[in-house]
C-alpha cells in the first residue's frame, strides 16, 4: 500500500473531525526499464514546508523497497514546490546517485561505504538562513538511525 501526502483541515480548537482533502503528493511509478522510481512506496514522509516569497518549498522523505538493499533504494530526500500549497510539482530532475528514476530526488545515501548514512537518509528540519537553506536530516547505516 503506497503512502501519499495529504493536507487536512481542522478547527483551531481541535473539537471538530479532521476533513481530509485530495492527496498533495503522489507516489511515482513502480519501474521503468531497469530503474525504479525512488518514491514508489512512500512520498511525502516527514515534510518541511517553507513559504519563500509566495512559493511554497517542501523537502520530504521518499522510499522504494522494490529492490532494496541490492539496488540501494532505501529512504531518500525529495523536493517539490507549490504556488498555492495544494498543487505540488516535484523538482524537475534526479540528483540521486543510485539506480533510481523519477523527478524530485535531491539526495540519497552516502556514496562512501561505512558511514553513518550509507543506507538511508530522511530530510528533517529545513531553515532559510539569510538566503541559504540549511537542512538537518536523519541517516541510517543499515542498523542504526542517527
Amino acid at each position: 500500500m503506497a503512502q501519499k501526502l495529504c493536507r487536512s483541515i481542522e478547527s483551531p480548537v481541535k473539537t471538530e473531525t479532521i476533513n481530509k482533502v485530495k492527496p498533495l503528493l503522489f507516489t511515482g511509478s513502480y519501474q521503468t526499464g531497469p530503474l525504479y522510481d525512488y518514491d514508489y512506496v512512500h512520498a511525502g514522509y516527514n515534510p518541511t514546508v517553507l513559504n519563500d516569497n509566495g512559493t511554497y518549498k517542501m523537502w520530504y522523505g521518499a522510499y522504494n523497497s522494490a529492490n532494496y538493499p541490492a539496488g540501494g533504494l532505501g529512504w531518500k530526500g525529495g523536493y517539490a514546490t507549490s504556488s498555492d500549497g495544494t498543487t505540488w510539482i516535484k523538482y524537475d530532475g534526479n540528483l540521486c546517485t543510485t539506480n533510481t528514476n523519477g523527478d524530485g530526488c535531491i539526495f540519497d545515501r552516502s556514496t562512501v561505504g561505512g558511514t553513518w548514512d550509507d543506507a538511508h537518509v530522511i530530510p528533517g528540519t529545513v531553515i532559510n538562513d539569510g538566503g541559504t537553506y540549511k537542512m538537518w536530516y536523519m541517516g541510517n547505516d543499515g542498523s542504526n538511525w542517527k
